[in-house]
C-alpha cells in the first residue's frame, strides 16, 4: 500500500495544528488517548512585584513561529493518516539517528549508525536485525511498526548499492512477521519509510560517508518494490520538505 497522497493529507492536517505552513496555533494534546486538543491561554504578570496581572494593559508577546522537523512533520503525517483510518493504536519506530525523538509516537527505539543487517566494525550492536525479534515482543502488541533505515548501510566501511539494502528491509520485515509475541496478539502492520537522499558529506561525517551519495541511488525505488512484494506500507521521505 502507498501511503504518498494519504499521508500528505495527514501532513497538512498537522501542519496546521503545530503552526507550521498552513496554520498557526498554541495547543495542547488532553485526555487519556491524547487525541484532541485544547487552546491554551498565556498570561503575563507584570508590576513591581510580578504577583499581579493587569489584562488590559499587558503587551501582547508576539511568540516565534515554531520550526518543525522534517521528521516530526513525516512521522505526525503518518499516524493522522493511519488514525484516520482507524486502525492504529501502539506505533513502534524502529530506525536509526535520522528518526531521534520523535516524541509523537508511543514507542521510539532509534541507535545511532544502525544498519539493516550489517554490524559496523566500529560500534557493536548496529545490526538492527539483531534483537528485533526480542524488541517485537517486548513491545507487543502494537499496531504498526515503522521502518527507517538503509541510510548508514552506505557508510565507507560497506561497498553496498540501492538493491542490497533494501533486501536487508526485506529481511527486517520478516523477523518482525516471524517475531515470539504472545499467543492472541497481533501480527502488526509494517510501514517502510524510504529515507531521504544522501546529499554531498558534510562536516566530521564527510569520511564516513564518502561516496555515499552515489551508493545510495536509487534506493527509494528499491524499497518500494520491496514494500509491494511484502505487502506492507511504503512511504517516500524525500517527498517531505
Amino acid at each position: 500500500m502507498l501511503i504518498s497522497d494519504f499521508g500528505r493529507q495527514g501532513i497538512d492536517r498537522c501542519d496546521e495544528a503545530l503552526g507550521g505552513p498552513g496554520g498557526q496555533s498554541n495547543w495542547q494534546q488532553v485526555g487519556a488517548g491524547r487525541g484532541s486538543y485544547e487552546v491554551v491561554e498565556t498570561l503575563v504578570y507584570v508590576g513591581e512585584g510580578k504577583g499581579n496581572y493587569n489584562k488590559d494593559e499587558v503587551e501582547q508577546v508576539q511568540r516565534p513561529r515554531a520550526v518543525i522537523s522534517w521528521q516530526r512533520r513525516l512521522y505526525m503525517g503518518i499516524l493522522c493518516s493511519f488514525l484516520a483510518a482507524g486502525f492504529v493504536s501502539l506505533v513502534l519506530v524502529y530506525a536509526d539517528s535520522l528518526s531521534w525523538g520523535i516524541s509523537v509516537v508511543d514507542w521510539e527505539n532509534c541507535l545511532n549508525g544502525r544498519r539493516t543487517v550489517w554490524e559496523d566494525p566500529f560500534k557493536p550492536g548496529r545490526d538492527g536485525s539483531q534483537g528485533l525479534a526480542q524488541v517485537i515482543e517486548y513491545n507487543s502488541p502494537l499496531s504498526l511498526v515503522v521502518l527507517c533505515l538503509g541510510t548508514n548501510d552506505f557508510q565507507c566501511t560497506h561497498d553496498h548499492r540501492a538493491w542490497l539494502s533494501a533486501q536487508g528491509t526485506a529481511k527486517l520485515v520478516q523477523i518482525i512477521r516471524q517475531a515470539p509475541i504472545e499467543p492472541g496478539m497481533p501480527v502488526p502492520e509494517i510501514l517502510v519509510v524510504a529515507p531521504p537522499k544522501i546529499r554531498e558529506p558534510q562536516g566530521p561525517i564527510r569520511h564516513k560517508f564518502h561516496g555515499a551519495e552515489h551508493r545510495d541511488h536509487g534506493l527509494a525505488g528499491e524499497l518500494e518494490k520491496v514494500a509491494s512484494e511484502q505487502s506492507v506500507h511504503f512511504f517516500d521521505a524525500e517527498t517531505v520538505t
